[in-house]
């Protein structure tokens, strides 16, 4: 295996798609490789026995379809950005991006997602479903990559490093809020946690996943209550006659003094363990 450190020059094919482009940012992720060291070559390009300390994504003298045995004695193509992370990727990274690595293997090895999986009947409106293939998409024909301009390659590849670096940033919040949500406290023998101070929104998945029904939360001047999906009680209808002057969503799912969106610069005058009780008798 190559040792790659933030000085390896990586060199890729121009006119950037998913797997490449996914597969550098990561590369770049790991081993903080600056934009620079990335280099993009024509179809012609071969790797030259004076370049050293290099890195060669998606183009047939570098890694690009790597075979790995399957179940069943069958044969699973990795793509580039499979090959990476399996290569490279700490546990860590192989946690964040295992999602993003079934999809592009699955677009890499057919050209179509969907073909992947024989055994599920898509839609026609399938095609249009906003997947990370579709946001890329969105981005290369901003920047007009199929017209190979040689920047275009370069500023696409930017701001797709930024998603795959929020992916990877997405999953360590996840991790943080894990650890806030073990901080909250049921109230009562009701399926009700009071998350006080909570600094990440992922938290409130953190709680739902470990039975709440509904999450009363505090942050600065916040506070509020949100219920679960899989519950059906509606916060508002039996909150506005208590709290006429708060937010209740339509939906039901909802009921606050501020929230992540729209904060509150002043006291509600409202306690958790008050909203709790009231919370309470609706379940």
């Amino acid at each position: 295996m190559l040792i790659l450190s933030s000085e390896t020059q990586i060199y890729t094919h121009q006119s950037v798609d998913l797997d490449n482009a996914s597969a550098v940012s990561l590369a770049m992720l790991i081993f903080g490789i600056p934009i620079d060291n990335v280099h993009f070559m024509d179809a012609s390009w071969d790797n030259p026995d004076k370049l050293e300390d290099i890195l060669i994504i998606d183009m047939f003298c570098g890694i690009k379809g790597e075979q790995k045995p399957g179940p069943n004695n069958t044969t699973i193509v990795l793509s580039a950005f499979a090959s990476i992370l399996e290569k490279y990727g700490s546990a860590d990274h192989q946690k964040a991006f295992e999602d993003v690595a079934v999809f592009i293997d699955a677009q890499d090895s057919t050209g179509d997602w969907r073909k992947a999986y024989p055994q599920i009947k898509f839609s026609g409106g399938s095609r249009r479903m906003p997947t990370i293939l579709t946001v890329f998409f969105a981005l290369k024909n901003h920047y007009g990559v199929s017209l190979f301009k040689a920047t275009a390659d370069k500023d696409l590849l930017l701001d797709w490093f930024k998603i795959i670096r929020g992916i990877q940033q997405s999953h360590d919040a996840y991790q943080l809020s894990k650890k806030e949500a073990d901080t909250a406290e049921w109230y009562e023998d009701y399926p009700i946690l009071i998350m006080r101070n909570q600094k990440y929104p992922q938290t409130s998945k953190a709680l739902f996943n470990r039975g709440a029904e509904v999450i009363i939360y505090t942050r600065d001047y916040n506070i509020g209550a949100v219920r679960s999906n899989k519950s059906d009680v509606n916060l508002g209808d039996g909150l506005k006659e208590f709290l006429p002057d708060w937010f209740h969503h339509p939906a039901g799912f909802l009921s606050c003094w501020g929230s992540w969106k729209a904060p509150k610069a002043k006291d509600s005058g409202v306690d958790t363990l008050m909203l709790a009780e009231w919370v309470s008798r609706l379940l």
